[in-house]
């Protein structure tokens, strides 16, 4: 991993709902304005929910997004100009209420589209539009993926970390044991990405709930002894509470509460500390 780069930081699920939303603006938030640092965030889901979620205007056919600018990268077009021209800097009522002082925050959107023209592109496509950007170190790049085979199946190949969302339960348990998987299957091949953690979107303390937990932690055993997942030296089972306030959306403008901040955090110490 070059460190002279951005880091790049997928959060994905194969299971919809799972909160890679909530967590990605969490993060972007975070690494704005806490630690400063410019943050470009890739809604990578054909859904735009973090597009929408941080951009007022509406999307449009015309738009332009994440959607051209892999269209024309997979014509071995240069970039860059296209990117001037759909990166949008996130300057609005919701950044307002930040701190003075911080990083800027940036969007690349999505739209509908995507998930149909993701169908037969390269798996290292997203990766390299990322890597051509040559954004700084001082800069983290959040990868919002979708749901769909190849989004994950792109989002893994361009991260150098990668994060699930899961929430407990038993509809939860396939999609998140298949997302896993789908890593160990990349570190395979190319030894990465990191496997940063299980991002538990827990409810209370019940008993239920740490019986799926210690179900998980002996499935993580198991696949770093057979498989080699390659995971941080870090407690990979990471926990956000459930929360009306983000349910709500106002995790980006009301003031920060312990119940994501110190999720965030944690996240971020992994993030900072990962590289290889």
């Amino acid at each position: 991993m070059n460190s002279k780069r951005a880091k790049i930081v997928t959060i994905l699920s194969r299971k919809g709902g799972a909160g890679k939303t909530a967590i990605t603006s969490i993060l972007a938030r975070y690494f704005t304005e806490i630690e400063r640092k410019d943050v470009l965030i890739v809604d990578f889901d054909g859904r735009g929910g973090i597009t929408s979620l941080f951009h007022f205007e509406p999307v449009t056919s015309s738009t332009p997004s994440i959607v051209e600018i892999l269209l024309h990268a997979n014509q071995q077009a240069n970039i860059d100009d296209l990117f001037l021209q759909t990166v949008i800097q996130i300057e609005n009522s919701i950044t307002a209420k930040w701190k003075r002082k911080k990083g800027r925050l940036f969007l690349l959107p999505s739209k509908p589209t995507l998930d149909e023209i993701l169908i037969g592109m390269n798996p290292g496509l997203l990766k390299t539009v990322l890597h051509s950007l040559n954004l700084s170190q001082n800069c983290i790049i959040l990868i919002d993926s979708g749901p769909d085979s190849k989004n994950i199946e792109m989002g893994i190949v361009a991260a150098d970390l990668v994060f699930v969302p899961m929430i407990l339960g038993q509809q939860d348990v396939h999609p998140t044991v298949e997302t896993i998987r789908s890593i160990v299957d990349e570190q395979k091949e190319n030894h990465k990405p990191i496997f940063g953690g299980l991002i538990i979107n827990r409810a209370g303390q019940t008993q239920w709930e740490d019986s799926y937990i210690s179900s998980y932690r002996d499935l993580i055993a198991l696949l770093k002894i057979d498989s080699g997942l390659i995971t941080t030296d870090r407690d990979i089972y990471i926990e956000l509470k459930q929360s009306r306030i983000i349910q709500r959306g106002k995790h980006l403008s009301w003031s920060w509460r312990n119940e994501y901040l110190n999720t965030a955090r944690e996240i971020a110490e992994i993030i900072n500390n990962s590289w290889v």
